[in-house]
């Protein structure tokens, strides 16, 4: 009964994962950065070893203090229906995407591209009033 409990749980955790992925690459969108972030998560875990030292790991060869620090790098983009949103982008995107840059995004893809906007046109020269 318990094995198939966990079976069970881990079945439906694939699955969850399968369908966020899945939901994920049917998003479509082209807009303007508007802003970027680095969200930052600090887990404090601390490691034993066989001799009992904490915040030294055999495994690494390192010290690691029991700090373990991800990052989720993110864009905010206005999009061309004017709809403001965040997208997750890595990290080597966030480092070459800039504010103010044209971004787009194909359904049935996962990553965004920079696209060159249309120029918006001239302004025309209305001559003043002659009074």
């Amino acid at each position: 009964m318990k094995n198939a409990l966990v079976i069970g749980i881990i079945v439906a955790i694939f699955g969850l994962v399968i369908g966020l992925y899945i939901r994920r690459r049917a998003v479509a969108f082209a807009g303007k950065v508007v802003d970027k972030d680095v969200r930052e998560q600090v887990n404090n875990n601390y490691n034993q070893n066989q001799t009992g030292n904490q915040g030294f790991s055999n495994s690494t060869g390192g010290i690691t203090n029991g700090s373990n620090v991800t990052h989720q790098y993110m864009i905010k983009v206005l999009t061309d229906a004017g709809k403001t949103f965040n997208w997750q982008v890595s990290q080597g995107k966030y480092e070459i995407i800039k504010i103010g840059d044209h971004v787009t995004k194909a359904a049935g893809t996962t990553d965004v591209e920079i696209t060159p906007q249309a120029p918006s046109p001239p302004a025309t020269n209305i001559p003043a009033p002659l009074t």
